[in-house]
């Protein structure tokens, strides 16, 4: 069997992904396990003929220098997948993300109503943050599809790689694949563009956050995805990013500019995979979390707003709802105390 079937097969079977790597047999991930899927290992030639014949030429130069890529592919039968395209050692590795052509609503995903009335926001930065693989492009999917239903507004999706496709509702969607695109020249285009939202899904760096901010000040929303596993995680990246006067600068600037940050963890349990989430908003506490860099303030924060929601009591509703027991809750919980009163009081 070739490796296409096995790529449809897996789709079939509701694999999320397909590790391809040298001396290994082949590999599928579905509801957060590994799992083999063909025992015959894989030789490192296969995969070289492999990634020669499904790569453009840009991207073979790239990959065959060992200098990590990702793009979309198309089987012949029209599935798209995401592939992770890099060397461990010398040796070629292809990693396989099954999308799904179906963008998802938020309400069909089950996210909670935090996450819907992001999209109904007109201005400002927004950071959704998740651990790699844990939904941030799913979300944003589901967001930009929300605004091409309900909203008349002019939708940038920037992404690498692009794995959505909108067609055009109430909204008219833009595309841009960053595979292909400098991300920052993108970004800054998008100004003169006449957006009302950018949706930028890539790896965020000090000078794409540089091009966001211009966005934001021009009454723009924004936005950005980071691999974080929480809001103060997601805050840290950040600041971090800069040093000296410009740290100080950029905590100004992100605190002028942010209107929520939602970051989510998925949680594999018996009963199926489910989402914890928290929610933090602007307020006078959060502003000088971030101006004093005390990002365990934050936590705190999320705990004593009414208008904010922490992973704790988002974990303590989802045993209350017995989607979750508490032994499975228990990796991710930050504060026993807090998640025990949430148990019994809820917030």
């Amino acid at each position: 069997m070739n490796l296409e079937e096995m790529l449809s097969i897996a789709r079939q079977q509701g694999f999320t992904d397909v590790h391809v790597s040298p001396d290994f047999p082949l590999i599928g991930r579905k509801n957060g396990k590994l799992t083999v899927l063909e025992a015959s290992p894989v030789s490192e030639d296969s995969i070289r003929k492999i990634a020669d014949s499904i790569m453009s030429e840009a991207e073979k130069l790239k990959f065959f220098a060992q200098d990590p890529c990702v793009f979309m592919y198309e089987t012949p039968e029209h599935e798209r997948f995401r592939v992770s395209a890099y060397f461990t050692g010398k040796k070629p590795v292809l990693s396989y993300r099954i999308v799904n052509d179906k963008i998802a609503s938020p309400l069909r995903l089950g996210l909670p109503k935090d996450v819907m009335d992001l999209a109904s926001l007109k201005a400002g930065l927004v950071i959704l943050a998740s651990p790699s693989s844990e939904g941030k492009t799913t979300v944003t999917g589901a967001l930009i599809e929300w605004l091409n239903q309900n909203r008349n507004y002019h939708v940038l999706y920037a992404a690498l790689p692009a794995e959505h496709g909108f067609a055009s509702r109430r909204s008219l969607i833009h595309t841009a694949d960053l595979s292909g695109n400098d991300p920052v020249k993108v970004l800054r285009n998008a100004l003169f563009a006449d957006f009302d939202a950018v949706f930028f899904d890539a790896p965020l760096t000090k000078e794409s956050l540089e091009a966001v901010f211009p966005l934001c000040e021009a009454g723009k929303l924004c936005v950005l995805t980071v691999s974080a596993k929480s809001a103060a995680d997601a805050i840290s990246h950040i600041i971090n990013m800069y040093s000296g006067k410009e740290r100080n600068r950029v905590k100004e600037q992100f605190c002028a500019h942010i209107k929520a940050i939602y970051a989510q963890r998925k949680i594999t349990a018996q009963e199926g995979t489910f989402v914890a989430y928290e929610c933090l908003k602007p307020s006078p506490k959060v502003y000088e979390a971030i101006a004093e860099e005390d990002l365990k303030m934050i936590d705190e924060v999320l705990s004593e707003e009414e208008t904010m929601r922490s992973l704790d009591e988002s974990l303590a509703k989802l045993v209350r709802d017995h989607a979750l027991t508490k032994a499975e809750a228990a990796a991710y919980i930050k504060d026993e105390e807090r998640f025990s009163k949430y148990l019994i009081e809820g917030k």
